[in-house]
């Protein structure tokens, strides 16, 4: 059976790794934060340690076996755990999807702008289903609890910031973009609506 489209240019990961970030970095589409850029090019140049050969004989396996195993540094997250023998723990959900993000995007890379995998066949990291993992169960504290917490910060304005976000209910995020205009004070009872 004849294939209709062919490779072009037979390439390694790495060199398609490189490329890839080197494209990404030119904001050629847009323009990301280098707190993405740093996280794109870490999980890549991970994958590419690990898969040294042709980005074409790679197999949809190795890539799920790369996202469902990754792991990571010890964070905040983590504090009262015990990691592994190489230090790190196993990422959660959310990472386990950036890093499978960034992997399927430089296989689209690889396809697309590189010619370096068949444009008429799904990539290695596409025949791949995402990895399913318990959803991360948020953490809910009693009124106790946060108001121990409150005592712990080394100012006002730190207790304030966490005040908003615990009992209006917003991300972090979203308590960074308040202003004045956010708050209506009501002085017969002393408090304030956001």
């Amino acid at each position: 059976l004849f294939r209709s489209a062919t490779i072009k240019e037979y390439l390694s990961v790495k060199e398609v790794k490189e490329r890839y970030l080197k494209h990404m970095k030119s904001g050629f589409k847009r323009t990301y934060s280098p707190h993405y850029l740093s996280q794109q090019s870490k999980y890549c140049n991970e994958f590419a340690r690990e898969h040294a050969g042709r980005i074409d004989l790679v197999l949809s396996e190795s890539v799920l076996r790369f996202v469902d195993h990754y792991r990571v540094q010890p964070t905040y997250k983590h504090k009262g755990k015990t990691p592994g023998d190489d230090g790190k723990f196993t990422a959660d959900r959310k990472t386990k999807d950036s890093v499978y993000n960034c992997i399927r995007r430089l296989f689209a890379h690889a396809r697309d702008m590189l010619a370096a995998l068949p444009a008429d066949e799904r990539t290695a990291a596409e025949r791949v289903e995402r990895p399913q993992v318990a959803p991360n169960t948020p953490g809910v504290y009693t009124p106790r609890e946060i108001f121990a917490m409150f005592g712990a910060f080394p100012d006002l304005e730190m207790m304030l910031f966490a005040a908003v976000q615990a009992f209006a209910g917003l991300r972090p995020c979203e308590a960074l973009k308040l202003t004045d205009e956010d708050f209506q004070r009501d002085e017969q009872i002393g408090r304030a609506h956001v």
